[in-house]
């Protein structure tokens, strides 16, 4: 994996004395306006002593609220899937990623035979039934559906905002990744880029300063990465706040956290289980795509995750108005739609009415653009691509 600072927050503070600030001593200035009515005189005035001061104290005393002014943009090249969803797993970031959905993702000799092989099957069928749709919309049919075939350690490319808080928990929790003494066969894969990312950081300086600081890593909470769970499946809940269970695959499970207001966690099953993209269905294809999969030995993106989410009933309702698209991806999609069938069912023992309301909003599998709080902006609005399978059908 390589690894590039490529943005970061400047400072803009016009101090009396001329200096430039560190990345840390800006940080400690900001926390001046706690107990000024003056901040930014505060913060432009202030002695060198006093500044320093600050920020000894507070790192001592871990009010590290400050630290998270400075946002740091780095471009991972050749970055794993699953170092990407520990990443989003997190919560607290920006991220903009290379797409298997758009573009071929960089994958062994093996997978690339058996990609381009399944890949050609998609596109044909793709311009077979819709010979007149958009060329970039069949490649990505073709595209999204042959990357479940790729290893959850396939390089991709990912460009990520951290603030100096936050990447001083992740450096602090990836070694502790390191060291631990068991791993499950998907924690195993993200072992080489948690090395990378330690190694990178541990002395990764700007004018002199490191970004790493021990005082600031230091998790008196003993809080880790909790992108896998414990894997227990539990009673479902459904009210205001919900939890529920369903099955999904990398790609999906990563595209799903993207909603950083909801919680999800994986665990692995105890037997390998494939989602089938319906464009194999409809090729009858489901015996070969399994077998060719399982000949890769390798960890595939199609291959399901046992996954737990939870949240509250809004966040929820704005996942929908992202997700339940027919141009959205298929599996997350789907997904989606189905756990909205079980929330609003769930609910109706909690507030039958709310759940009624629900239903006729945003249930029964309805697409966003038939939402009545949502005005479609697609430049292909997915009623044309509706209206198209109907007539076919």
């Amino acid at each position: 994996m390589k690894i590039k600072l490529i943005g970061i927050t400047q400072s803009l503070l016009d101090n009396e004395n001329k200096e430039i600030d560190s990345l840390y001593n800006f940080c400690s200035k900001t926390m001046a306006t706690c107990n000024t009515a003056e901040p930014l005189k505060q913060m432009t005035t202030e002695s060198l002593d006093k500044t320093t001061k600050r920020l000894a104290t507070t790192l001592r005393e871990r009010h590290h609220s400050g630290y998270d002014m400075i946002n740091l943009v780095w471009e991972f090249e050749d970055v794993s899937k699953i170092f990407i969803m520990y990443l989003h797993n997190l919560h607290v970031y920006s991220s903009e990623g290379t797409s298997g959905r758009h573009v071929p993702l960089t994958l062994n000799a093996k997978e690339k035979e058996v990609f381009d092989y399944f890949y050609k099957a998609f596109y044909d069928r793709e311009n077979e039934k819709y010979p007149d749709k958009k060329e970039y919309l069949k490649k990505q049919v073709a595209f999204e559906s042959a990357r479940f075939v790729a290893g959850v350690d396939a390089k991709t490319n990912l460009v990520h905002s951290i603030s100096l808080r936050q990447l001083n928990y992740i450096y602090k929790w990836a070694q502790d990744f390191l060291n631990k003494e068991e791993y499950n066969i998907y924690e195993k894969l993200a072992i080489p880029d948690m090395k990378d990312f330690c190694a990178y950081m541990k002395d990764f300086t700007i004018n002199g300063e490191h970004l790493i600081d021990s005082r600031l890593m230091n998790d008196p909470y003993n809080r880790s990465f909790q992108l896998f769970g414990d894997g227990k499946v539990r009673p479902e809940h459904f009210g205001k706040t919900y939890e529920i269970y369903y099955k999904a695959t990398a790609p999906t499970f990563d595209q799903l956290q993207r909603h950083r207001s909801i919680y999800y966690q994986a665990s692995v099953t105890d037997e390998p289980e494939y989602y089938i993209p319906s464009i194999v269905k409809d090729l009858e294809m489901q015996d070969e795509w399994i077998d060719k999969i399982d000949g890769l030995e390798n960890v595939p993106q199609g291959r399901l995750l046992n996954v737990f989410e939870y949240g509250t009933l809004d966040a929820f309702i704005m996942k929908l108005k992202e997700r339940c698209c027919e141009h959205a991806q298929e599996e997350a999609r789907d997904i989606t739609k189905q756990s909205a069938n079980k929330i609003f069912e769930g609910l109706k023992d909690y507030d039958y009415n709310l759940a009624q309301d629900l239903i006729n909003r945003y249930g029964n599998g309805k697409n966003r653009c038939d939402f009545p709080d949502y005005k479609c902006v697609c430049s292909n609005p997915c009623k044309v691509k509706i209206q198209q399978d109907q007539m076919e059908r």
